[in-house]
């Protein structure tokens, strides 16, 4: 009787082993499972009318302001040679942003040339998850710090419902990058990016000053063709000959004036700063995203 309830127990006891194992290779399975999607798989929703610098599937602007920001976009592409795409969705259609953000990328016909470079912004409201990725030359232009800097800029923008400011923060941005990278070096832990709003604006303050200082000249040069009247640079022009008479004459000492001059401290440089450069996936592209 004894032997018969040991084999039992024993057989039970195989039993949850075998389960436990079977459990336990389950959990373990996915983690080395090949996590990339075949970008051909995955199902776009509207994957026709997807085009365009600016797609606003989620309707987050107005006609006017597409417009205004597709002429930036376009502009900015024409001098730098690289694509730059915003896009908004109301969903992912239930896939990954970041995926589905290169599924349209590369279905959908973006980058500029044959090595499709390009940049894209692409917002889902659903999963309020703003995706930011670059292939080809945008990959070298947007490296991870570089994409980081952006997305801390636009972000808030998006949180408080200012889609329009966001986007336009994000062209501005994307311009002066690309600048950088075609002209200099890109952007990175080595080479950081100081670019206030005043930076931003510069172009703009640059070409009212000259449209500005041209107007002045014109006005300048009529104004003196009207003058009539000889100019007076002396108090005594204006007062009648003989009607004032100076008795007594002082020199006082109103202002003094003292040139301070601040004497710089050395600091200690240290070294760090950690890796710059740019992360590219299997399919070629790079990407950073924030929910907001």
């Amino acid at each position: 009787m004894n032997t018969i309830l040991h084999k039992k127990h024993s057989k039970r006891s195989l039993f949850a082993v075998l389960c436990t194992l079977l459990l336990s290779l389950c959990l373990v399975l996915p983690i080395f499972a090949d996590t990339n999607i075949n970008l051909d798989d995955i199902v776009i929703e509207n994957e026709s009318e997807i085009s365009g610098d600016v797609y606003d599937g989620a309707g987050l602007l107005t006609n006017d302001e597409i417009s205004s920001l597709s002429d930036k976009l376009a502009a900015i592409e024409k001098q730098y040679q690289c694509d730059v795409v915003v896009v908004t969705l109301e969903d992912a259609n239930g896939y990954e942003v970041y995926d589905y953000a290169k599924a349209i990328y590369k279905r959908c016909d973006y980058g500029y040339g044959s090595d499709k470079d390009g940049i894209m912004f692409i917002v889902s409201m659903a999963e309020r998850r703003s995706e930011l990725i670059a292939f080809g030359y945008g990959n070298t232009a947007l490296t991870d710090y570089g994409r980081e800097y952006i997305l801390d800029e636009v972000v808030p923008s998006l949180s408080d419902g200012d889609y329009n400011k966001s986007f336009n923060t994000f062209a501005d941005l994307i311009s002066a990058f690309l600048k950088e990278a075609r002209e200099n070096v890109p952007f990175d832990v080595d080479h950081p990016a100081k670019l206030t709003f005043f930076s931003r604006i510069l172009p703009y303050l640059m070409s009212f000053g000259i449209a500005f200082i041209v107007a002045l000249i014109i006005c300048s040069v009529k104004a003196a063709s009207m003058k009539t009247a000889a100019k007076k640079t002396s108090a005594s022009d204006y007062m009648e000959p003989g009607s004032f008479h100076l008795t007594k004459k002082r020199d006082y000492y109103l202002y003094t004036t003292t040139h301070r001059v601040k004497r710089e401290k050395q600091e200690n440089s240290s070294g760090g700063g950690g890796s710059g450069g740019t992360t590219v996936d299997s399919d070629g592209f790079s990407g950073s995203g924030r929910n907001f």
